[in-house]
């Protein structure tokens, strides 16, 4: 189940320009974090993942919980854990970027 990968953006109009890119092994965001997935465990409606996250030049493990907000069609994330302050919301990006 990796419904989690694709381009995803706080809102549409940061897809072209502000979007999060999950791969089935990396996490990176326009702001400079790069986390690389080292655990995976889907679980019911998300995932936990076990990271390794990379902001402002340090390094440092942690764990990231993702939530699908509409298991059914899969377009909105919530992320929360890791190097990121509190739960942020993601809608999925279009292949056209919007």
């Amino acid at each position: 189940m990796d419904g989690y990968i694709g381009v995803w953006a706080a809102e549409p109009s940061l897809c072209d320009a502000g979007a999060w890119t999950f791969e089935r092994d990396r996490l990176e965001t326009t702001g400079g974090v790069r986390c690389d997935i080292v655990d995976l465990e889907p679980g019911a409606g998300g995932w936990a993942m076990d990271v390794a996250c990379s902001a402002e030049g340090e390094r440092r493990p942690g764990r990231l919980t993702l939530v699908a907000l509409d298991a059914s069609t899969a377009r909105t994330l919530s992320v929360s854990g890791g190097p990121f302050a509190g739960p942020v919301t993601l809608t999925r990006c279009n292949r056209s970027g919007h």
